[in-house]
């Protein structure tokens, strides 16, 4: 299901990060591979010192304490495919600090409702995340909560 305000919010942070100083990468309405690939590019790219920055504006789910960011070519019918189908935000994370960046920032604007709710691993909203000594995360919503594209439907 499209979003409202991802493309929008994403190109509104682009803009801003730009402004800043910081050297943008922006892909939007991105398939699994496309994410994935755009990672490996964005840490690649990373050199001791840097300041990271990682900002998501789309679907996410939690799943059994993780936190999936979701592709538009997600196709996930049950919670056992969505580890194959979307991207692990806890992945994002420890990429980053495996490159001795200075200072790590990821910022999820992906507090969706959960598809799974009613399975037991599922809950809604995202999960809190452990990041370590110079990372920091933020999120739309506190862990658990929901954080709507345009308010409550």
């Amino acid at each position: 299901m499209p979003l409202q305000n991802a493309v929008n919010d994403a190109r509104a942070m682009e803009s801003v990060l730009r402004e800043m100083g910081f050297e943008v990468e922006s892909v939007t309405d991105a398939s699994l591979r496309s994410m994935e690939g755009a990672l490996d590019r964005f840490v690649g790219n990373l050199r001791a010192g840097d300041v990271a920055l990682f900002y998501y504006s789309g679907h996410g789910i939690q799943l059994g304490g993780e936190n999936y960011l979701v592709p538009v070519d997600y196709k996930a019918s049950d919670e056992a495919e969505v580890r194959y189908q979307a991207l692990p935000a806890q992945k994002v994370l420890d990429r980053m600090e495996g490159r001795g960046t200075q200072l790590n920032i990821v910022i999820l604007d992906a507090c969706r409702n959960n598809p799974f709710l009613r399975t037991r691993a599922a809950s809604g909203g995202l999960a809190g995340m452990t990041a370590g000594k110079g990372s920091y995360i933020a999120f739309a919503a506190a862990p658990g909560k929901v954080a709507w594209d345009a308010g409550p439907a």
